[in-house]
């Protein structure tokens, strides 16, 4: 008997496993484990550039009783502010907005309807002169553009303190209110999640 082993394409986008770019259960009706992809595919965040861009989508927007802080997804290097003063923020000039689209500006995460923006930066205290100067004009463009930048750093990610601080200055920056019941139960949660997601991503960074 011959057995043809059919190899997935390695990438693919949220919407594309369901022909209605919704998470409908009822589409995959019948197939085995259906059910926990169906949930799993909520949670799903198209566009990520790095490892620990997909690792802050998870801290964040997992249901607390997985140990997450249950935010809404938000999108990863969303394309925005394609007027020619981001640009010439970043040392390069357009001369209109048509030729500068085709370079968009791409933050790490935004929330669409609010000017909350969230950069990761793993070297933040350690680059060298020219990436800090990089980084600043990044923010200072983004600040010009009318949004807010929270900056996460490896720190902030490996501290479950620190990055409880962090998701809700996250949260009260998208005008949401984090509602999880601090008990025994949700830190025991935090923990077993934070232990799977950092031991995958630890030298990833």
């Amino acid at each position: 008997m011959k057995v043809q082993v059919l190899s997935p394409a390695p990438f693919r986008r949220a919407g594309s496993f369901c022909p209605t770019g919704q998470n409908d259960p009822a589409l995959l009706s019948g197939a085995l484990g259906q059910r926990p992809f169906s949930k799993a595919l909520r949670y799903v965040a198209d566009g990520s550039a790095s490892p620990v861009e997909t690792l802050l989508a998870m801290l964040l927007t997992l249901p607390y009783k997985y140990g997450g802080y249950g935010l809404p997804l938000p999108k990863l290097n969303a394309p925005i502010g394609a007027a020619k003063v981001v640009k010439q923020g970043m040392g390069r000039q357009y001369p209109d907005k048509r030729s500068a689209s085709k370079n968009p500006f791409r933050p790490d995460l935004t929330w669409p309807g609010t000017d909350l923006v969230v950069e990761y930066d793993s070297e933040m205290f350690h680059s060298g002169s020219t990436e800090l100067t990089k980084d600043s004009l990044r923010r200072n463009v983004l600040t010009t553009t009318g949004k807010r930048t929270i900056t996460v750093t490896k720190d902030h990610v490996y501290s479950a303190l620190e990055f409880d601080t962090v998701a809700k200055q996250i949260a009260k920056g998208i005008g949401k209110q984090l509602r999880y019941k601090r008990n025994e139960k949700f830190f025991k949660e935090r923990t077993v999640l934070r232990t799977i997601l950092l031991e995958r991503y630890r030298d990833e960074q």
